[in-house]
């Protein structure tokens, strides 16, 4: 499954340093400034002793952090998260103000979902219950971070949890719905425990926003293939042909489908072209060998030929199959 997560650490570092300042709206700060700027722009004279040792507590959770990013030694990074963690909890205490307190939760949310993904990322390392408590403690800091289910879910998914990872789906979905990767995430997630209808839905919803998907449009035409409706899946596939018509696996789905419509030899031309742009597909010659030995029609019933594409499969594979 892809996991393509965008999370916009940056705009949320906006949401607060200008608040602070009380230059413009807490709306305004998140889409247009940038943190470092807006720390920069705080006049000293506008803070009281207590906004400023909050202030000084966020300078330096955002400055940590900056450098625990930019650390790719695990234990070196995690400690600088803990250390950011340490400085938000105490601009926590130190009577912030509304717009301090949101940045602080984003930033609290943010380190626990970053030091989830760098464990995650070292190798031979298997601690799902340490990644998924580092997810949970990052929902509790700031429920709205749609980033935190996702990567919870994605963290569900690899321990086969798949309701569980669907539900954090659900929950991200519903804070972030123009997020395209959420939608083709769950889409991935209902078409492996055979919820075809819902993942077909949810492939659309990718692909409306974003077009280009191919793998949401081919997706979607795997989930009509599996509801029998070969109409829509050839026109995804076709879809998907038209803009990378050197996509072995487009024309290999696309054979397979015409040898359930019976149209064998519209099948044997596309399982050609995928050999022609890629001679080492197995799948391209188990379908031929089923063709061959089960069509029954004149021209395309050829046991020895469905043999030898059998062979020749197993041959790429590297093992039986069946």
């Amino acid at each position: 499954m892809k996991f393509d997560f965008r999370f916009c650490f940056v705009v949320c570092l906006a949401t607060c340093w200008l608040c602070i300042a009380g230059n413009i709206t807490l709306a305004q700060e998140e889409k247009n400034q940038n943190p470092k700027e807006a720390a920069d722009s705080i006049p000293e004279s506008q803070a009281t002793e207590s906004n400023k040792s909050a202030s000084e507590c966020i300078q330096l959770a955002y400055e940590t952090s900056q450098k625990a990013t930019s650390e790719k030694d695990f234990s070196k990074s995690k400690t600088l998260f803990l250390t950011t963690l340490s400085y938000c909890e105490n601009a926590h205490a130190a009577e912030p103000t509304d717009a301090q307190r949101l940045y602080v939760s984003q930033l609290t949310s943010w380190c626990y979902v970053e030091m989830a993904k760098s464990l995650s990322n070292q190798k031979d390392i298997s601690k799902p219950e340490e990644i998924l408590g580092y997810c949970d403690q990052a929902i509790a800091a700031h429920p709205k971070n749609w980033k935190a289910f996702a990567y919870r879910a994605r963290c569900f998914a690899r321990t086969n949890e798949l309701n569980k990872a669907v539900a954090d789906l659900d929950s991200a979905i519903r804070i972030q719905s123009d997020e395209g990767t959420l939608w083709f995430n769950r889409a991935e997630l209902n078409f492996a425990t055979k919820q075809y209808e819902l993942a077909a839905s949810d492939y659309s919803e990718a692909i409306k926003l974003d077009s280009n998907d191919m793998q949401a449009i081919s997706g979607r035409g795997h989930c009509y293939v599996r509801m029998e409706d070969y109409k829509r899946a050839l026109q995804d596939y076709n879809l998907v042909l038209e803009r990378m018509p050197k996509c072995a696996n487009a024309f290999i789905s696309r054979a397979d489908l015409h040898v359930k419509m019976k149209e064998f030899k519209a099948a044997g031309i596309d399982y050609r072209a995928a050999l022609k742009i890629d001679t080492s597909r197995a799948a391209a010659y188990l379908g031929v060998a089923w063709m061959y030995a089960t069509s029954h029609e004149v021209g395309y019933y050829n046991p020895k030929v469905a043999d030898a594409s059998v062979k020749r499969a197993i041959e790429l594979a590297g093992k039986e199959t069946s």
